[in-house]
């Protein structure tokens, strides 16, 4: 829910508040208006043994205004704990399933809120900030809301290192390579639920993520630079199973934060994308950087990232990264898999290399494919923007707002060169000649080719 374009509107069902005037209400809302209905916890028990009531609730979902519906929230007052039965639990999940695209987990494992304005507070932590202070006047909530959604968001913009920073250990889920808080946390990022009009940008690490992150913001912002700076790029388009620290949100937390439609974050490889993305449906962009250039990047990458598995030695990292023992696993497993899924799902298969030669052209793809119509200036302002040297000096896209204790750009930066062929610069004749080889074998048999240079 764009706030520019959409607005939120809040039902605040009384006792004694009749089910035929909160449909009067809700019929005279535009469609693109939002609807939350919020039901006092003295209502619901007899909300949920009503048939008919429920009935007539749920027909607010008919609604349609120019052949667009409304979009209703039901959202029940509720306590849950261990005296809940089952049967009530069962219901709001199933209530939940309808009024929000992130399933039954919302209210079902939602806090223990101490006010019904908390509980307001979760569900408005579903909208975008701006709109939760445009549109809540109560003091109550507005007091709430600072209490509770926006520290989760000053978190991630004032990250403060206030423990010991120390590379991650390594374990694997189904042979991939992954740090082992994300493995200890598998369970849960395997069952995030995408919705319908996620996009989730998928590619091997430093294979122009970051790259790709901006250029489509910018394009589904109609090229406003000054909206794009609204959040450093990893708030923006929250990395789903990445883990940090106990005392930040994790990816997945802040994407569940998000109103729809959510840009989204990834480097699993194809088949450990949680199957909800599927399901769903979802579009996806996978970007791909040639291997040699890739690995070069990683290597800087493991140097200046104080929290990633250490890279030793480039040689000894280079192995590593010949056999697959790097997070995230074989980067030839990892193009060779999303290249096939290509051909049965919605993904868009871009490369580094095409981006670098033609940026208009390659933008263009991700404009068509996102079903987006911008004029040639609008164009220009997107090819401009996300330039290599302009987005170099964005602290909204080139992690200086993470702490030097995390990410030590002295050591290499962040954005370092963004080049193609720079692979030349560290590979020794044995190296290229040893690279190759594998190379050859492993990408035989398919039709994927990657530019080594320009």
């Amino acid at each position: 829910m764009a706030v520019t374009s959409r607005r939120l509107v809040l039902i605040v069902i009384s006792l004694h508040f009749r089910i035929e005037s909160m449909l009067t209400i809700a019929e005279r809302q535009p469609a693109y208006h939002r609807l939350l209905i919020v039901l006092p916890p003295t209502f619901t028990p007899m909300f949920i043994s009503s048939r008919l009531s429920f009935l007539m609730i749920t027909s607010a979902y008919k609604l349609k205004r120019n052949g667009e519906r409304t979009q209703p929230c039901l959202v029940p007052f509720l306590i849950l704990n261990q005296s809940v039965s089952p049967y009530l639990v069962r219901t709001v999940a199933s209530w939940n399933s309808l009024a929000f695209h992130g399933g039954s987990s919302s209210i079902g494992l939602a806090p223990f809120w101490e006010t019904p304005a908390d509980t307001v507070l979760y569900i408005l932590s579903w909208f975008q900030t701006p709109a939760i202070k445009e549109y809540s006047s109560s003091k109550e909530i507005q007091a709430t809301v600072k209490r509770f959604v926006l520290p989760l968001h000053e978190k991630m913009k004032d990250i403060k290192v206030d423990w010991k920073v120390t590379r991650f250990e390594v374990a694997e889920v189904d042979g991939i390579p992954l740090t082992k808080k994300m493995c200890e946390m598998w369970d849960k990022t395997w069952a995030f639920q995408a919705r319908p009009d996620d996009l989730l940008i998928a590619t091997y690490a430093k294979a122009g993520t970051t790259w790709t992150q901006e250029i489509v913001d910018l394009i589904q912002h109609e090229g406003d630079t000054e909206k794009c700076k609204r959040a450093s790029i990893y708030e923006r388009q929250p990395f789903i199973e990445w883990f940090l620290h106990e005392s930040l949100p994790l990816g997945r937390e802040l994407a569940e934060t998000m109103p729809s439609p959510r840009t989204l974050k990834t480097h699993l490889p194809v088949q450990l994308v949680p199957p909800s993305f599927w399901e769903q449906n979802c579009k996806i962009i996978y970007v791909a950087r040639n291997a040699k250039d890739n690995a070069v990047s990683y290597y800087h990458f493991h140097r200046m990232n104080q929290i990633m598995p250490e890279p030793g030695t480039w040689e000894e990292f280079l192995e590593k990264y010949i056999a697959g023992k790097v997070l995230w696993g074989s980067w030839y497993d990892h193009v060779k898999g999303w290249w096939k899924a290509k051909d049965n799902y919605r993904i868009l298969y871009l490369f580094y290399e095409d981006i670098k030669e033609n940026p208009r052209r390659e933008i263009q793809k991700v404009i068509q494919f996102l079903e987006k119509d911008l004029e040639n200036d609008v164009l220009d302002k997107i090819i401009h923007y996300t330039q290599f040297e302009i987005m170099k000096n964005n602290p909204m896209a080139n992690y200086t707002t993470v702490p030097p204790e995390i990410l030590n750009h002295k050591i290499s930066p962040f954005m370092r060169k963004g080049a193609v062929g720079d692979w030349k610069n560290h590979f020794t004749v044995a190296q290229n000649e040893r690279f190759d080889e594998d190379y050859e074998q492993k990408m035989a048999g398919t039709s994927l080719t990657f530019r080594m240079e320009l």
